[in-house]
């Protein structure tokens, strides 16, 4: 898994199975817990919108609902973008890559 991360600079999860799906959710924590550059995007297919609809109304809708403190914060409801468009996934990690060069740059400046 950390091999993985250590690799990438965004990822898009096609559809899959068992593994992609823990890809999914370890890349997915990678970014709750801000393991990951706030650049990095995480784009899904579609055909993940579900699984991951329902793992937020697990750890954060119903909890709330209830009175109980969630598992996951308000932000995390919007860790992953749904789309199967090439030029919409070209598009995402295009404007990432350029949010990073731009930060990169601040970055290396506060460096003495």
């Amino acid at each position: 898994g950390q091999s993985f991360l250590d690799r990438t600079d965004g990822a898009y999860m096609a559809k899959g199975g068992i593994g992609t799906g823990y890809e999914l959710y370890l890349v997915m924590q990678a970014l709750q817990v801000q393991e990951l550059e706030q650049e990095y995007q995480l784009v899904a297919d579609p055909s993940w919108r579900e699984v991951v609809e329902s793992a937020n109304k697990v750890m954060f809708h119903d909890r709330r609902r209830i009175g109980l403190k969630p598992f996951i914060s308000e932000g995390d409801l919007n860790l992953v973008t749904f789309t199967r468009k090439i030029p919409e996934i070209v598009d995402i990690f295009t404007k990432s890559y350029d949010n990073w060069e731009v930060n990169i740059h601040q970055y290396a400046q506060t460096v003495p």
